[in-house]
């Protein structure tokens, strides 16, 4: 019962946050913002679906088997959840899903952002593999974790760095 309420409040958390993200989206759009990696951004979208999928269908088949340590990933997973929030409010209604920037806007450089330079990709990876731990359900965390991985190292922040560099001078 636990797993299915995390579970659903989860995907309500994320839902919330798609919300804010396409709230934001558009004042951004509105005000001269350009998208950048929109080729890539179904990518992300199917790997966050298929996540709760997995999780779910490792569920069914192998069945919830927390670890001894669930209490300790339930934990990290909570304190994930408080720097995703503040990774979202230092970002004062420039956060969002898509990779959108304004050209010559100034960047944020404090909140989390003063100690890493994607803060946000940190706390997605972890959260897709701390998660399924919280459950026993290795085969999720491990799979996503890796997906995730080569998505947004090869993909996703390369594509970021490509847009931040255009935002900065726009001419070249």
């Amino acid at each position: 019962m636990y797993f299915i309420t995390l579970v659903i409040l989860v995907i309500a958390q994320r839902l919330y946050e798609l919300k804010v993200a396409n709230k934001n989206s558009q004042k951004i759009l509105a005000q001269g913002g350009v998208e950048f990696g929109a080729n890539h951004y179904w990518m992300i979208v199917l790997l966050h679906a298929f996540f709760f999928a997995s999780l779910i269908l490792e569920s069914i088949i192998k069945g919830i088997h927390p670890p001894s340590f669930w209490p300790i990933a339930l934990i990290i997973f909570l304190f994930v959840q408080v720097i995703r929030v503040w990774v979202i409010k230092s970002m004062n209604g420039r956060w969002t899903t898509r990779i959108l920037v304004i050209p010559k806007e100034t960047f944020v450089s404090d909140g989390p952002f003063k100690f890493i330079a994607h803060p946000n990709y940190t706390v997605v990876a972890i959260e897709l593999f701390i998660f399924p731990l919280i459950f026993g359900l290795t085969i999720t965390s491990f799979i996503f974790t890796f997906l995730n991985a080569i998505l947004i190292l090869s993909v996703r922040i390369p594509e970021e760095e490509r847009a931040i560099r255009w935002a900065k001078c726009p001419s070249e």
